[in-house]
This record gives C-alpha cells, structure tokens and sequence, in this order.
C-alpha cells in the first residue's frame, strides 16, 4: 500500500512480526479497519496465529 494515499481506516496495521524461539509466529501481517460501521471478526484455523497477533497489537507480547 502507498503510505502517501490517504485511507478511511480508524486503525491500520503494517507488516507485524512475532517470531518465538522455536522458530513458529507471524510475519509480515497487515491490515486496517475503516471507519464504516462494520462488524470485524479475526478467523482462522488452530495455530494460525490468531492469539498472537491479538497478543501483539495489545502489547501482551513485544514485537
């Protein structure tokens, strides 16, 4: 996405990456939620990566 182009996001996420010493985690995830009245849901298979990116945003787990 072009950082110069003005969005209608409330909230943007770039390129999150949450590596573990075991080498499992999440890279370079991006996205944004825009200012629509919308419902959003996070969905994905067991050990997706669901948890940690929610962990991350939150600042449970550092970056």
């Amino acid at each position: 996405m072009n950082k110069n182009i003005e969005t209608n996001s409330v909230i943007e996420f770039r390129e999150i990456t949450k590596l573990f010493k075991e080498g499992r985690g999440i890279q370079n995830i991006s996205f944004d939620i825009s200012k629509e009245n919308n419902v959003v849901g996070l969905i994905g298979n067991n050990g997706a990566g669901k948890t940690t990116l929610l962990k991350t945003l939150f600042k449970e787990y550092t970056a």
